[in-house]
């Protein structure tokens, strides 16, 4: 809505002069304010688009995301105005807060797993090798507590005689390429 504020200056400030309600009319300093919180949250904007026209989202591309918008968009930079820096350090302060370390670590594993983001320049290479150690004592750990638990199963070979085999779908109903079609085309 600011945008189009913005866009449509000039007509907005001709029909507020016809109905002499030009009190109404942003001053000049209002429009910088408008034209610096469009520049600092345009990067938002545009993630935002870009996750919502995806038809799967997935929690690894938060992590990669989440870094170049820390890393990158909101750093504060020479040329940037005093209320331009006091937003960005706020938004920086807002999403190193919403962010805990646990949650940090989720997203850095869940972006590590996936066979999509073959590097990752969003981890240090002592964080890939932390995650590696991580992943691979967690990995053995479920093998186990798996492996425990298949040995304590006691299978009764009558309940499984009487029970009726399992519904096919329909042939290439459900095709793995079909399924993963838009998240195999994109890229961070």
């Amino acid at each position: 809505m600011i945008a189009r504020v913005v866009e449509q200056q000039q007509p907005l400030f001709a029909a507020l002069l016809d109905v002499k309600w030009a009190d109404l009319f942003p001053s000049d300093d209002e429009f910088i304010t408008m034209d610096v919180y469009l520049d600092v949250t345009k990067p938002l904007v545009t993630i935002k688009e870009a996750i919502s026209a995806q038809k799967w989202v997935t929690i690894s591309k938060l992590r990669p995301l989440l870094h170049k918008l820390l890393k990158s968009h909101l750093i504060k930079i020479s040329s940037d105005t005093s209320l331009a820096k006091k937003m960005k350090s706020e938004m920086n302060n807002n999403f190193r807060s919403q962010y805990t370390d646990n949650l940090l670590l989720l997203l850095s594993k869940a972006a590590f797993l996936d066979p999509r983001l073959k590097n990752h320049p969003f981890l240090s290479p002592i964080e890939v090798n932390e995650l590696h150690d991580l992943i691979s004592q967690e990995a053995g750990q479920i093998a186990e507590s798996n492996h425990s638990a298949v040995d304590e199963i006691d299978i009764d070979t009558d309940s499984a005689a009487v029970m009726p085999p399992s519904t096919k779908k329909a042939k290439g109903k459900w095709e793995l390429f079909e399924l993963l079609s838009d998240v195999m085309h994109t890229r961070i």
